[in-house]
């Protein structure tokens, strides 16, 4: 039997970025069009559907791996990766997470709702389809 958990934490950076550069590779904006083109419609309706008011990209996320086995193997592995906590009207936040791969993230994990009201600071749009937009 093997099971594995995928646990994500970020830590939170002072995002620098430049108005007339292109997204650099690990920036908040590179972070939101991974999400943007990366997340399934599915996922994205569920955000949607829970009301995020704003988000808050981190793009130097340390996303982590924990494999063990019955017969006691185990293994742990961690990678950079992008999380983007959507905050919702109720204050709760609901958050995903993925591993940067060749410049943008290929599997979104999540998502996971907080229990209680975080206080969380914004700095993306949550537009109408789920999608996000960076704003500094």
């Amino acid at each position: 039997m093997r099971a594995t958990l995928v646990l994500a934490a970020a830590v939170v950076l002072a995002p620098v970025t430049t108005a007339a550069a292109a997204p650099s590779a690990h920036s908040p904006s590179a972070c939101a069009l991974a999400w943007n083109h990366g997340a399934g419609a599915t996922l994205r309706a569920l955000v949607v559907r829970s009301h995020a008011r704003a988000a808050f990209i981190d793009p130097r996320a340390s996303i982590g791996t924990d494999t063990w086995t019955k017969a006691g193997g185990q293994s742990s592995t961690t990678t950079s990766g992008c999380s983007i906590q959507f905050i919702l009207r109720t204050g709760k936040t609901l958050s995903v997470w993925g591993a940067w791969k060749a410049g943008s993230v290929a599997t979104w994990h999540g998502p996971v709702a907080s229990g209680r009201a975080v206080p969380v600071p914004d700095n993306a749009r949550v537009h109408t389809d789920g999608t996000v937009g960076f704003h500094g």
